[in-house]
């Protein structure tokens, strides 16, 4: 009797039945990170389903039972879905994808789908058993895309391609794809199948690649994809084929031809260089495929020259950091001067490289915008500004001086915050110091560095937007900025000296500048009649050959007195 009183009780809430505890503690560790879990036949049919699946569709699990996933997916995602699953049960095992569910109010936020397909279990034979959680940073919705495939153009891939590879914990590659007769089969069809055609390619390729968003469309016929190093993705090609003979009434469908970009012999030439550079240089390499014309060349012989390509930008990053490192390049400064007194009213400071004189400093600018070095050049060239202006000032001479800045750089917090740093460690020489906002054409978020500018401004520094009128978006710049200077683009100048047509644009332009109490600057001006043109506009300071080219040395230019922009700048409000 003693004894019994040491016998363990029976707790109801324990499982006795070893098999059902091992199920509800996968279960409970899948739930660790999922929201939702899915078991699917292999016709893609759900035959179970539990998690927070009322919460995002707006109905209880069961109601899943019975219904395809494809057919419950969000429209748009409806053939990647398809695409992933067909992919999983080739491989087994299934990358991460983005996706989207039709809710009942619409589709739901982005899950990021993993899984497997395990082919052969007892009982039941071959199933998907899927894990979805909410991840609303798997789908940017400022990627552009091509309309029909859904894929990616090169900037947005160039994005994706950088944030991933500047990521150590995976081992990834970059396939360039050339669908053959890809054009000729979307001829054969009409509205309705070439839209299915397009769609199911692209629903293919984004299966197979990182997070299931990590392909592009370069043109008609090429294609890339960033995916997992040791992913095969042969059996994705041959459902391609398959799929695409179906649907061509000749029965003949495309060929399919792919190449690798070599990222291990990338890796292990990049000396030197970080895990961002080599990035940069594969989103170099790979968009030279967006542009390059193949004509005869096949894709391995193409891939190869792009290889080139890759190392040629890698060393081109080393010397563009050495030169940064070593500060050792030159400012040189160009008159501004006042249309009315052709007096000097300020400068602007450009890049001069020394050493190899083949190299121009306006291609390496370049290629460090592309590249996405700008930033770092940009405050190197502030730091030699702020050295030169402490110089000039002890020998009595007072200058002020405007800076380029990249639209790119501005949009970065990073590269404002050192900005600020370094201007606040400049005080004495800080108020002679203008900003002129090149490239816009590469701002990112337009509010972020309308931001920038606003701090800039508030610090004392006016602010110049340059190239005005060389593209389409310079007037949602100028809605969006405060600045206080504009730079009139050289090409409307031009324009303006050799037609009415080009005069009344530019007129039209001064006169709106004059509205918001913005200050004019005209590039280019060359000879007396360009100067006579721009006086005739209403144009207040002008900047061209006619009053000098750049120099190192300024003393050849009438020094001015110093002077600061009126701040008349107009804000919305």
């Amino acid at each position: 009797m003693a004894s019994s009183m040491f016998q363990p009780i029976a707790d109801p809430f324990v499982e006795t039945d070893p098999v059902r505890r091992e199920r509800d503690r996968f279960a409970a560790f899948a739930f660790c990170a999922a929201d939702v879990l899915l078991e699917l036949d292999t016709s893609q049919t759900v035959v179970f389903a539990t998690g927070a699946v009322k919460a995002l569709l707006g109905r209880p699990p069961e109601d899943l039972v019975g219904r395809r996933l494809p057919e419950l997916a969000s429209p748009e995602y409806s053939g990647l879905v398809s695409a992933v699953l067909s992919s999983a049960r080739a491989q087994t095992r299934m990358n991460p994808v983005a996706i989207r569910l039709a809710g009942e109010h619409g589709p739901t936020p982005p899950l990021l789908t993993t899984g497997y397909f395990l082919p052969r279990l007892p009982h039941i034979g071959g199933h998907y058993y899927l894990a979805l959680r909410l991840d609303t940073d798997q789908l940017s919705p400022g990627r552009e895309r091509h309309a029909e495939s859904g894929l990616l153009d090169t900037q947005s891939f160039a994005s994706a391609v950088s944030r991933h590879l500047a990521r150590p914990d995976r081992e990834l590659k970059v396939t360039l794809v050339q669908v053959g007769n890809l054009d000729t089969l979307r001829r054969k069809l009409d509205e309705e199948s070439r839209k299915a055609l397009m769609a199911t390619v692209g629903a293919y390729l984004k299966a197979s690649s990182v997070d299931g968003d990590s392909a592009v469309q370069f043109g008609e016929e090429r294609f890339g994809l960033l995916h997992d190093r040791n992913d095969s993705i042969a059996p994705v090609w041959k459902q391609l084929r398959e799929f695409t003979r179906a649907i061509d009434p000749d029965g003949v469908g495309v060929d399919i031809a792919d190449s690798d970009l070599d990222l291990a012999a990338l890796e292990a030439g990049g000396e030197g260089l970080s895990q961002s550079d080599i990035a940069r240089v594969l989103v170099h390499a790979v968009s030279a495929f967006d542009v390059e014309d193949m004509g005869d060349t096949g894709l391995d012989a193409m891939t190869r020259d792009l290889g080139a390509v890759a190392r040629s930008a890698a060393d081109r990053i080393r010397r563009f950091r050495k030169t940064i490192a070593d500060g050792s390049f030159m400012c040189a400064f160009q008159p501004i001067v006042d249309v009315a007194t052709r007096r000097p009213h300020h400068f602007e400071a450009l890049a001069r490289f020394s050493g190899d004189a083949g190299i121009s400093a306006g291609s390496e600018i370049a290629f460090a915008e592309e590249i996405g070095l700008i930033g770092e050049f940009d405050l190197k060239m502030v730091a030699k500004v702020v050295e030169w202006l402490r110089t000039t000032n002890r020998l009595g001479m007072r200058y002020h001086i405007a800076i380029n800045i990249s639209g790119r750089s501005l949009s970065s917090g990073r590269f404002l915050a050192d900005l600020l740093a370094l201007l606040e460690d400049a005080d004495d020489v800080r108020r002679q110091i203008l900003f002129e906002l090149t490239e816009t054409s590469r701002i990112g978020p337009v509010t972020r560095a309308a931001a920038a500018v606003t701090r800039l401004r508030a610090l004392g520094h006016n602010v110049c937007l340059d190239d005005f009128g060389a593209g389409a978006a310079t007037f949602q710049y100028l809605r969006a900025f405060d600045v206080d200077v504009v730079k009139i683009d050289g090409a409307l100048v031009h324009e303006a000296v050799h037609g009415r047509k080009g005069m009344a644009f530019l007129t039209a332009v001064v006169g709106m500048c004059e509205d918001l109490g913005i200050i004019t600057v005209a590039e280019m001006v060359e000879d007396e009649h360009t100067l006579e043109v721009v006086r005739e506009a209403g144009v207040t300071l002008a900047q061209g050959l006619l009053f000098g080219a750049p120099a190192t040395d300024v003393s050849a230019y009438e020094a001015p007195r110093p002077f600061n922009f009126e701040g008349s700048r107009r804000t919305g409000g």
